[in-house]
């Protein structure tokens, strides 16, 4: 079952058993196995995640980047969640007209009629937004040369899914911020293939 304890404080597992309250693993429907970090202790959903982790780690030691937020970090150091909202095409162009013949008419005329007929549309406006979906990355960073901010999602050699090129593609748009995807081999540091 789910555990309450997560849904009131934000910590814990997600699932405990149901019958004497032991935290329970699930298994991911992807085989990603959970993995946690012997660098920070962190809990990682994966063990590509997890060994990123050490790499980025190194590079803000290092002095390469800065403000490294991981998504399985806790508190202020966590990933933030971006909300992908996006607006109905004829709405926007209805409001850039608007906006036009009103900035025209309020230099010729009363402002009080014109000023309500840009409210109407901008109420229309806000009932044409739609949020599709939210996203947290799994790393984000700011690259010291540059200042640019850089997010990153760890994926294995299977690909990217059509949902993940969906959000992609949605961050780019809504954000302006191209999300960099790592590549990961599927394979442990030491040892075998999994």
């Amino acid at each position: 079952m789910k555990n309450p304890e997560r849904r009131r404080t934000g910590f814990g597992t997600k699932y405990i058993c149901g019958w004497c309250h032991d935290p329970v693993q699930l298994d991911n429907a992807k085989g990603a196995i959970a993995t946690r970090s012997k660098h920070t202790g962190s809990m990682f959903p994966s063990k590509e995640e997890a060994k990123r982790e050490p790499d980025l780690l190194a590079a803000a030691q290092g002095g390469a980047i800065k403000d490294l937020r991981m998504s399985a970090w806790t508190g202020e150091k966590r990933t933030r969640r971006y909300i992908l909202v996006v607006y109905g095409n004829d709405a926007v162009e209805a409001l850039a007209l608007a906006a036009a013949d009103v900035a025209q008419d309020l230099r010729n005329r009363g402002e009080l009629a014109h000023a309500r007929a840009l409210e109407r549309r901008l109420d229309e406006l806000q009932r044409a937004k739609h949020k599709v979906t939210t996203y947290r990355p799994d790393a984000e960073y700011v690259r010291v040369d540059t200042g640019a901010l850089v997010v990153e999602d760890v994926k294995v050699r299977q690909g990217e899914s059509q949902h993940f090129r969906e959000k992609r593609r949605l961050m780019l748009a809504c954000h302006g911020i191209e999300v960099q995807v790592v590549s990961g081999d599927g394979r442990n540091h030491y040892g075998r293939m999994r």
